[in-house]
C-alpha cells in the first residue's frame, strides 16, 4: 500500500470523463492498493 498526500488549491476526482467530486484549499490523498493489503496494513497507514 501506498498513501501520497498533497496540500492542494484545488483538486478534482473525474472517472470517465465525468467530475464526481471536488474540493478547494485542503489535502488530497492518493492511495494505491494491491492484493496483499490487508486491514492491518490500512490500519498502520492511518495511524502513520
Amino acid at each position: 500500500m501506498r498513501v501520497l498526500i498533497q496540500r492542494v488549491k484545488q483538486a478534482a476526482v473525474t472517472v470517465g470523463g465525468q467530475e464526481v467530486g471536488k474540493i478547494k484549499h485542503g489535502l488530497c490523498l492518493f492511495v494505491g492498493f494491491t492484493h496483499g493489503d490487508d486491514e492491518a496494513a490500512l490500519d498502520y497507514a492511518v495511524k502513520k
